[in-house]
């Protein structure tokens, strides 16, 4: 069976994070030639090891636009254009609705929001006909949680965006969708090993959702929000 993603240029910010490293290895199963950015330095290392012939590293964070700019012009020096962009650096802090300062709020929105929007605002120029944007974004289908306001208000923000950037970036072909990983319900007689493993199956659905939203399968599909329930057991 063909690669999906063969020599497909691939950006993922937040490449450490908690579904990150899934997406990554998933790519590279599929031929990409892929860009990691993030904060954990060691993390990005393993992680291009394994395919070091197909990975830049770049080491930094959504919030600081010198790091971002970085990403951007380095990325455009080694490969040029852009066929995938995956803004998933995300922060996921609970809060009570007395810790909920300004302060508190906005540095969630600067990660969660502001963060994943300049990323695509300074590769915009550079994503080529056809590229996919795929963004994280939060499910409200499960039980809402205490203290995760901010947090969910923030990915709702950027649903809306993302609605409103295949808009405006349809007459070039290029579409852009969200993934809304559910939740895991939590489980008060569940083991660590257990908790670990459906983390992992997880992260592998969220993974190939993605790797179905960044193909060619979903050449018609734009302005979407698909939501990965998994696992259940």
């Amino acid at each position: 069976m063909p690669q999906r993603l063969l020599n497909k240029i691939t950006v993922i910010s937040g490449a450490t994070g908690e579904l990150g490293p899934a997406v990554v290895q998933r790519f590279l199963a599929e031929g990409a030639k892929v860009v990691l950015f993030g904060r954990n330095r060691p993390r990005l290392d393993e992680l291009a090891a394994l395919a070091p012939a197909r990975v830049l590293v770049l080491e930094g964070d959504v919030t600081n636009a010198a790091d971002v700019e970085n990403l951007v012009g380095t990325t455009v020096r080694r490969f040029g254009g852009v066929d995938v962009l995956v803004p998933a650096a995300g922060i996921r802090r609970a809060a009570s609705i007395e810790e909920c300062t300004p302060d508190f709020v906005s540095g969630t929105f600067a990660v969660n929001f502001q963060g994943a929007l300049e990323v695509v605002r300074l590769f915009q120029r550079h994503l080529n006909a056809g590229a996919s944007i795929v963004f994280l974004t939060h499910t409200t289908r499960s039980a809402p949680r205490d203290g995760l306001g901010p947090f969910a208000a923030s990915k709702a923000a950027l649903a809306s965006l993302a609605k409103s950037l295949a808009a405006e970036l349809a007459p070039r072909c290029i579409r852009v969708n969200c993934l809304a990983p559910a939740m895991l319900p939590e489980r008060a007689d569940e083991d660590a090993a257990t908790q670990a493993r459906r983390k992992q199956q997880r992260a592998l659905h969220v993974a190939e959702t993605i790797l179905f939203l960044a193909s060619d399968e979903s050449a018609g599909v734009s302005g979407q929000e698909l939501v990965v329930e998994g696992p259940l057991a």
